[in-house]
């Protein structure tokens, strides 16, 4: 199917992209990509990123606290749109040799808009371990996030191939590449963090 014929048979984009997408991602990239890359793309990248953070406090690996809570949530989405950049850059430079296509701009749209299931799932599983003490819930928050990580992956894999014009197969190696380089720079940049939280963490304790 070309692209032409991708945009015809998907819906008005203008109704609901945030539903649409996560239900037929690559009509919907396709759609965005032609009207507007950057499609709320920075604001997925701070709701990923917050939403990672939080995912500690969903499975029980992090105590409730106001210092971490808001820690997460200012730091979190700076390091979503910082990871976002990262990931980007190296599907970029590593589908070089793939002949892709999508620009940098196009392929950052895509994995922002690819993740939007993790995003939404988080708006259910992060309040429901507030409400319920989260050693309850936490088997049932590790599985859910295991099914919307899947999701995600998948409507990714089907963003990035449908902009870089890749076999879904081309397209998965392209973003494992990425994603095992972009980690490396990640964690060295989230060092200094992760040292943060674990100091705060034990002048609480005291």
């Amino acid at each position: 199917m070309t692209d032409e014929q991708i945009v015809d048979a998907a819906p008005n984009l203008a109704s609901n992209p945030w539903k649409l997408m996560l239900f037929k991602p690559r009509a919907t990239i396709q759609q965005i990509i032609d009207s507007n890359p950057g499609k709320h793309v920075i604001t997925l990248a701070f709701l990923y990123g917050i939403s990672l953070g939080l995912f500690g406090f969903a499975t029980g690996h992090l105590k409730y606290n106001f210092l971490t809570i808001l820690l997460m949530i200012s730091i979190g989405g700076l390091l979503g749109m910082v990871q976002l950049f990262i990931y980007a850059w190296f599907v970029d430079a590593f589908s070089e040799s793939m002949r892709g296509k999508a620009t940098r701009k196009e392929i950052r749209a895509a994995l922002a808009w690819g993740r939007l299931p993790w995003v939404c799932g988080q708006l259910f599983i992060v309040p429901m371990s507030f409400v319920f003490m989260y050693k309850t819930v936490a088997t049932v928050c590790v599985i859910v996030d295991a099914i919307i990580f899947a999701w995600s992956f998948i409507n990714t894999v089907i963003s990035v191939s449908q902009v870089q014009g890749f076999s879904i197969w081309n397209t998965v190696k392209n973003i494992i590449l990425a994603y095992i380089f972009g980690s490396i720079v990640l964690v060295i940049i989230l060092l200094p963090v992760v040292f943060l939280i674990v100091y705060i963490e034990l002048i609480l304790k005291f």
